[in-house]
């Protein structure tokens, strides 16, 4: 399939990945719950904006290539995308090849995501990904190149030590090291 020069791809199904496909400059969409991406795949735009908790899932110790936008985005809280490796690896080790593989082009790429559940990704190669509103799963190998942030809660007080700060007051952080 050829996408050249800008047609889009809305996917009904799984994407399987077999044989070759030139991305061109058009979108890939990926329509519908519980979708699963396979093999090694270069896209020029992929995108997957759940309407309700849903998954999506990679084949394990393959390597999805975006050169230019990335969309993946669920819709609240308590309502994520969660990514996934397929099949699903139930065991609690950390192999390596346990990981599905995302590559964000440095040079020509960005990326949307938001609302995200993330588990057994490796992003290196890339750019590091730092979604809002989401976290990793801490069952199975580690997330590499994704940045979650820190977020705080509590009380902020005066030089005091006693003294609450107003409310609706902004608060900055400042870590060293």
């Amino acid at each position: 399939a050829n996408t050249s020069p800008s047609y889009n791809i809305n996917v009904g199904g799984d994407w399987e990945g077999l044989g070759s496909f030139v991305p061109g400059q058009g979108t890939v969409t990926l329509n519908g719950s519980n979708k699963q991406v396979k093999g090694n795949n270069t896209f020029y735009k992929l995108t997957k904006i759940a309407t309700a908790t849903d998954t999506l899932s990679f084949e394990k110790n393959k390597t999805q290539t975006i050169n230019n936008l990335l969309t993946l985005k669920g819709v609240s809280s308590a309502a994520k995308l969660n990514l996934r490796t397929a099949p699903p690896d139930d065991d609690a080790d950390v192999d390596p090849l346990d990981r599905w593989k995302i590559i964000v082009s440095n040079a020509t790429g960005s990326f949307v995501l938001d609302y995200l559940d993330v588990k057994d990704s490796d992003a290196s190669g890339g750019k590091s990904l730092d979604p809002l509103n989401s976290n990793p799963n801490s069952g199975g190998a580690p997330n590499v190149n994704w940045d979650f942030g820190e977020s705080f809660s509590g009380w902020a007080f005066q030089a005091n030590g006693t003294s609450p700060i107003a409310t609706e007051t902004s608060v900055a952080v400042r870590i060293n090291g």
